[in-house]
């Protein structure tokens, strides 16, 4: 073996040595087998997304929104590139409350205040679509829904009086309903579950007009039921009489169509009455 062969075959014994110290210490440093595992659990951690249920995880790739989403459970994303966004598809309900002097009735009447109360639910499997056009589900209902229903409440209620808005509450609220969900619906990002339409307040004119209306049907309710009252006795005062005379005569007193003239003879059952030709009352 000459000169270089032996320094070669050294060389290659110390690496060899060196390899084997450089193992031996890893396993004999604890330090470093603790931020290992850190590491490991840190990128393990970044790996794994549980998806509560009633919700949806909508994946953003460094802006990139991916149309797959994700269901309730456990699921994986690439660590350090992709973030979840979860989205509620539970049923909601969004109280809405009307204070103003905007909204006008068909007949004028300004409607100053009501409530409106409306259950939804976010289509999971479109969240994406709602994320990347709209934004997370937390600004549904200021950027989507109240819009919609302001523009259904005005397009809806103006064409009606207040008396028809009170009576017909749920025909005005389906109306309403169904301007809503033509609008979202079309839209496969939410859908419309129901609504409640309550609470009509009208300016203070149409408060006192309302007033004076149930205190006039109090009054007639009062003059038809002494009309009736009076009609009945008539008739059976009528009942007991056998002249066709004397019955046109209470009629037309009763009627408050008499003149004052009476006739010259007025025939009480059996007996006659003398009473001075074309005399008054």
């Amino acid at each position: 073996m000459n000169e270089e062969e032996g320094m070669s075959t050294s060389a290659q014994g110390q690496e060899a040595v060196q390899h084997l110290k450089m193992k031996t210490s890893l396993r004999k440093n604890p330090v470093l087998w603790f931020l290992l595992g850190i590491l490991l659990l840190f990128v393990g951690y970044n790996i794994y997304v549980r998806v509560p249920a009633g919700h949806v995880g909508v994946r953003d790739r460094q802006g990139s929104v991916s149309p797959n989403v994700m269901k309730s459970g456990p699921n994986a994303k690439i660590p350090f590139l992709e973030s979840v966004i979860l989205f509620d598809t539970r049923l909601q309900v969004y109280d809405y409350s009307y204070s103003g002097a905007a909204l006008k009735t068909q007949t004028g009447v300004r409607i100053t205040q009501f409530r409106a109360k409306i259950s939804y639910h976010l289509v999971g499997d479109n969240a994406a679509s709602l994320y990347e056009n709209v934004g997370p589900d937390t600004v549904f209902e200021r950027k989507v829904l109240e819009p919609v229903l302001n523009g259904a409440i005005f397009q809806t209620l103006g064409k009606y009086d207040p008396s028809y808005l009170i009576m017909n509450q749920g025909t005005v609220r389906d109306g309403i309903k169904q301007i809503i969900k033509n609008e979202i619906d079309s839209t496969w990002v939410a859908e419309i579950d129901g609504m409640q339409l309550t609470g009509f307040v009208f300016d203070s004119k149409f408060e006192q007009a309302n007033i004076d209306l149930a205190v006039a049907k109090i009054e007639a309710e009062r003059v038809l039921t002494d009309a009736r009252a009076r009609a009945e006795a008539l008739h059976l005062e009528c009942d007991s009489i056998d002249n066709p005379l004397y019955i046109e005569y209470l009629i037309a007193k009763a009627l408050g169509q008499w003149n004052g003239d009476v006739p010259s003879t007025l025939m009480m059952g059996n007996e006659a009455l003398a009473v001075v030709p074309g005399g008054k009352k």
